[in-house]
């Protein structure tokens, strides 16, 4: 392979390892969405939260602060993805 092959093979690895890396940064970074439903022991909805995006962690306290809320009166809080 002569020099100038070399660095067009070398270039394009760089532009697809870039491309990838950016789009796998990009998707990992997006904000999810869910809504959390706080029902009785029969099933019944008693409150439904409003949805909430963010990213996984603030998602985790957004169910934590549903069930801290209803489970002391043994409600079931049940969050789903939007």
């Amino acid at each position: 392979m002569n020099v100038l092959a070399k660095r067009t093979n070398m270039l394009r690895r760089i532009i697809t390892y870039t491309f990838v890396g950016a789009l796998l940064f990009t998707l990992s970074s997006c904000d999810k969405c869910q809504t959390c439903v706080a029902s009785d022991e029969d099933g019944v909805e008693a409150y439904t939260y409003p949805e909430e995006c963010g990213s996984k962690k603030a998602l985790e306290a957004y169910a934590e602060q549903c069930a801290t809320e209803y489970g002391m009166f043994d409600f079931t809080c049940t969050c789903s993805e939007n």
